[in-house]
């Protein structure tokens, strides 16, 4: 009798156990726990890579693009993503810079290469051969447009160029696109190539953002620091 009782107890112990226990133990005994969903190592890389180059930080972009292409399925979706980028994008960044900083030469070969790699893109094809044709036009080394306009400054120096000399004409820096426009005028040199699509001027402190028109998604800024906030 004393040994049913004990089982009886045991039991009802087992059932209390049983009822209070939290409901992932009761999965966790079934061998069959819920893992948290996470993202794969190369999607994560990805991401990182688009916020390196979002920074303009080409070279950490290139390393976290390399580790998703390494990691990704080859064909999938993430793998595609980032020879893209890798392919394409950062090159034409590299490109502007080439641009920016006036040298013409690297900037050309760096557009003859991917006009190569992308040959059977049509489209993309069309748009490298006409850059190309903008940077030849642009060269002084081949008699550009640039030859008899101040070759030798980069466009940003002679953006801020010009800008220093309206401070030093009215104490100030442009307050209005109306007085930016009147000393940088849109399509004209220096601004063939770029679009001012952003501008502050306050005193003498002015923030300006810069467009390519030859990659629309790169994005220069120049500023200077002072009264504005």
């Amino acid at each position: 009798m004393s040994e049913l009782r004990t089982a009886g107890i045991a039991g009802g112990i087992l059932l209390l156990c049983l009822v209070l226990a939290p409901a992932g133990s009761a999965r966790a005994q079934d061998g069959a726990p819920e893992a948290a969903s996470k993202p794969p190592a190369f999607a994560d890389a990805l991401a990182a890579g688009r916020r390196a180059k979002g920074d303009r930080n080409l070279a950490l972009a290139e390393t976290h693009f390399q580790k998703a292409l390494a990691e990704a399925e080859h064909g999938g979706e993430i793998y595609d993503a980032a020879l893209e980028e890798l392919t394409y994008h950062l090159p034409m960044m590299r490109v502007e810079r080439y641009v920016l900083a006036g040298q013409w030469h690297r900037a050309e070969q760096s557009l003859q290469d991917l006009l190569e790699k992308h040959q059977s893109d049509e489209e993309r094809s069309r748009h490298l051969v006409g850059l190309i044709a903008k940077v030849r036009d642009r060269n002084p080394g081949q008699g550009g447009v640039y030859t008899s306009r101040g070759a030798g400054r980069t466009v940003i120096e002679q953006i801020e160029r010009r800008l220093e000399r309206y401070l030093e004409d009215h104490g100030r820096y442009p307050e209005s696109y109306e007085e930016l426009n009147a000393i940088l005028p849109a399509g004209r040199h220096p601004l063939e190539d770029y679009d001012i699509v952003h501008y502050v001027g306050r005193g003498r402190a002015y923030g300006l953002t810069l467009r390519s028109r030859v990659d629309p998604d790169n994005l220069h800024r120049i500023q200077r620091t002072g009264l504005l906030r």
